[in-house]
């Protein structure tokens, strides 16, 4: 059904764009596309022309060469466009944001060159509500997690429901639900058929982990970005203070592998509400950022993570590849999710506060790929 196809182009027209047409071409489910270089939008009778072949409503996505790796969350992507107006409304603003300080600041940020070239994705607008993402663990090969949810209620809901987990490892389908929303478990099955199928496919490059996001009714693909590289776990213990009175935080989802020796680091705490109303991220040392809550959006493009090696959230195994984790997941070089954080000695034995962490103002963490800890130094 699916044929081998060359690498990706992605400097021809950036990730979304190409990633999108490289999946057309191999025979890969994706949305009916229209593709706008960045010469065609200058190009009235062009860009009409693909809005009048497309059903409606569209989906205008802006693609760059930077988005596979650092460009996550930055362009727009505007949903419900009918008119030529509003198509015309969606491309000014996508041109305007590539060319903007924001950008220029986040493109030196992540150590990519600034080019305000954009280029433009038009696309059905899929029907699907359900959508998530698929990834392979990069350390624990076996393991491949798929999550989604019913965006609408996501969308919709004050209380912003939690996502459904399906987890294949050792060729085995392992559960975690909060709620079906409707999809059997042939369709969970074809769609990590499908990501492996991509995998082997050729097009993309085999020493990397790629999350695949995904509309589940029907099967699409919305758009294919590398995460981390492949590299085993290792076997060295993961150090533990069970036995003392010295608070630990400690996690089985990570990623990214430290010396055995562990990684010593500042530490600093903080809510998702002080990021997302300008706190700065410290500069220029490398530090560790232990978040407490999680993150429901990504931060704005203006945001600097600067020396990030070590990122520690609260954010929960079903949702970590949602958008807002995402970004800080991909940047950091040691990356903990769902943690426990607690001290023996004390009755209440976890910690929910940013003040609760200043133990780990200076701590050493160690992580393997399959475990992780932290220790105060």
């Amino acid at each position: 059904m699916y044929k081998e196809g060359p690498p990706i182009p992605i400097e021809r027209g950036g990730g979304k764009l190409e990633v999108t047409r490289s999946l057309e071409e191999a025979g890969f489910p994706v949305p009916k596309s229209r593709y706008l270089y960045y010469p065609d939008l200058g190009r009235p009778n062009l860009i009409e022309a693909a809005l009048r072949d497309l059903p409606k409503p569209l989906i205008v996505r802006g693609s760059h060469q930077n988005d596979m790796h650092g460009y996550i969350d930055v362009l727009p992507t505007v949903r419900d466009v009918t008119t030529a107006e509003e198509l015309k409304d969606a491309i000014r603003l996508i041109k305007q944001t590539a060319s903007s300080e924001a950008l220029r600041i986040h493109a030196a940020d992540w150590d990519q060159p600034f080019t305000s070239e954009v280029h433009v994705l038009l696309q059905e607008q899929s029907k699907s509500n359900i959508a998530g993402s698929i990834l392979r663990h990069p350390h624990v090969l076996d393991r491949i997690d798929m999550q989604y949810v019913d965006r609408k209620e996501y969308r919709e809901s004050n209380w912003k429901p939690s996502y459904t987990l399906a987890r294949y490892a050792d060729g085995q389908g392992l559960w975690q639900t909060n709620a079906d929303w409707g999809i059997t478990k042939d369709q969970i099955s074809d769609a990590m058929g499908i990501y492996q199928e991509v995998e082997g496919s050729g097009i993309i490059d085999s020493d990397w982990v790629y999350q695949m996001e995904i509309g589940l009714n029907p099967f699409l693909i919305y758009q294919l970005r590398p995460f981390k590289r492949r590299e085993p776990a290792k076997r060295f213990p993961i150090p533990q203070s069970y036995k003392t009175t010295d608070p630990i935080i400690t996690s089985n989802l990570v990623f990214g592998i430290t010396p055995e020796e562990g990684l010593a680091l500042n530490f600093v705490s903080m809510d998702s509400v002080s990021l997302y109303h300008g706190y700065e991220l410290p500069e220029p040392d490398p530090y560790g950022l232990i978040l407490v809550g999680r993150m429901h959006e990504s931060l704005p493009a203006r945001v600097q993570y600067r020396n990030l090696k070590a990122y520690v959230t609260l954010g929960y195994e079903h949702n970590y590849l949602e958008h807002g984790e995402y970004r800080f997941l991909k940047r950091a070089d040691i990356a903990m999710v769902n943690y426990y954080a607690f001290n023996l000695s004390e009755t209440r034995r976890s910690y929910h506060q940013p003040e609760n962490f200043k133990p780990f103002e200076r701590a050493r963490i160690w992580s393997n790929g399959d475990d992780a800890s932290i220790l105060p130094e």
